[in-house]
């Protein structure tokens, strides 16, 4: 887990979330256990409640890069991001995308909480 994804992880625990990281034996716990690098349709959900079908994707500076600039490898990065929310989607799972640099705001935790209940309740 990255340092944006560490920094995810701690504000979903502070809201009352379970985070735990998922394994083929894992069983699937009740509607407030997020899971980690969530494997779903040959590709990875940075954070997953499966049971509301809720999938949360940290978009960091390394990987994604930043608007001014990207390079080669974010600007593929960028494509598969795409691929992957049109496959979500079409998927009927809920999508919500955190850029990391808002990770550090410190309205970030209510808003991640009501994006998430706003979600659920949907």
């Amino acid at each position: 887990m990255n340092i944006p994804e560490q920094k995810f992880k701690s504000i979903l625990e502070s809201i009352g979330f379970v985070v735990k990281s998922f394994s083929q034996k894992t069983i699937i716990d009740p509607l407030n256990c997020f899971y980690v690098e969530f494997p779903f349709e040959n590709m990875f959900i940075d954070f997953a409640l499966v049971q509301s079908k809720l999938a949360i994707e940290i978009h960091g500076e390394y990987w994604h890069g930043l608007e001014a600039s990207i390079t080669p490898r974010q600007a593929e990065k960028r494509i598969q991001d795409a691929r992957k929310k049109v496959i979500l989607l079409k998927n009927k799972w809920k999508l919500i995308e955190v850029p990391s640099l808002k990770l550090d705001k410190k309205t970030m935790k209510n808003k991640i909480r009501e994006n998430i209940l706003t979600l659920l309740i949907v």
